[in-house]
């Protein structure tokens, strides 16, 4: 598990999500997404800009982390190296830097798809208990 430090525990933390269409930007604030903003995936001037936006939106402009779910290995590799240039703090990737949020008893988890498991856990979380999730995708 990653540790925040305790200073960084109030403030929010920068969320990305990396799909096969798009890309959506929010901020974790008080275990909520506020002001998610969806971009074409793939298009660096339309992320820089959703990230910045999120950032000026940060107490002071400071995050504790920026968590990424990726579906898209050359688009997280990209998305990557602007957090890093930009915050000087590498990127939690989700399956990487964080483990998944739960076991789901597959050889491949990468068949499933991160997307599709993150969405699975938040609803189990969320419900605390067994449940259906249904997902569309692009």
């Amino acid at each position: 598990m990653i540790k925040i430090a305790r200073e960084e525990q109030e403030r929010p933390a920068v969320v990305v999500e990396i799909g096969n269409t798009t890309t959506t930007v929010g901020l974790w604030i008080r275990d909520e997404v506020q002001s998610p903003l969806v971009v074409p995936t793939g298009d660096e001037p339309a992320f820089h800009d959703a990230f910045e936006a999120h950032l000026a939106a940060a107490p002071n402009g400071r995050i504790a982390a920026t968590v990424v779910a990726s579906v898209v290995p050359r688009a997280l590799e990209t998305i990557r190296a602007f957090i890093f240039d930009r915050t000087g703090k590498e990127a939690l990737v989700i399956g990487d830097a964080l483990p998944l949020p739960m076991d789901i008893g597959v050889q491949d988890p990468k068949a499933i798809g991160l997307d599709r498991v993150c969405q699975a856990f938040a609803a189990f979380d969320r419900l605390e208990g067994e449940c259906t999730v249904v997902a569309f995708g692009t």
